[in-house]
Formats: structure tokens, C-alpha cells, sequence
């Protein structure tokens, strides 16, 4: 596989990973849990990022920083 695909795939893993993380984002939202919400949402995310972590180390890694850092500020 040569690194572009790579890189597409990854992309492609990481729109499904944002899509769940929506979901839960506005599960818990409407559920007026905040407190709640952002502790199962880091956990959602903790969970596929060690999924997808095998394929694309750098991107994932910098993707999921950045989305644990909005989440927490």
C-alpha cells in the first residue's frame, strides 16, 4: 500500500471516528449531563484511537490530541 492510500484510509477511519464522537456529543448533550458526557466521550475516544492507532501514528495521534484538547476547553 503506498502512502497515499494510507493516508486516504486513515482519513477515512478518522471521518468514522468523528461521526461516532458527534453522536455521542449530541447523545449526551440532550441529556444535560455535561460533567458525564465529557468523561464518556474521552473514553469513546480512547477506545478508537487504540483501534486505528496501527495504521498512521503521526496523523492519528495529532487528530485525536486536537480533538481531546476542544473537548476539555
Amino acid at each position: 500500500m503506498d502512502t497515499l492510500t494510507g493516508q486516504f484510509n486513515c482519513l477515512l477511519e478518522l471521518n468514522i471516528v468523528i461521526k461516532k464522537l458527534t453522536m455521542t456529543l449530541l447523545h449526551q448533550y440532550f441529556k444535560k449531563v455535561r460533567c458525564q458526557f465529557r468523561i464518556q466521550l474521552l473514553r469513546n475516544m480512547d477506545t478508537y484511537y487504540k483501534r486505528l492507532k496501527q495504521r498512521d501514528r503521526v496523523q492519528l495521534n495529532e487528530a485525536y490530541c486536537h480533538l481531546k484538547t476542544l473537548i476539555l476547553y
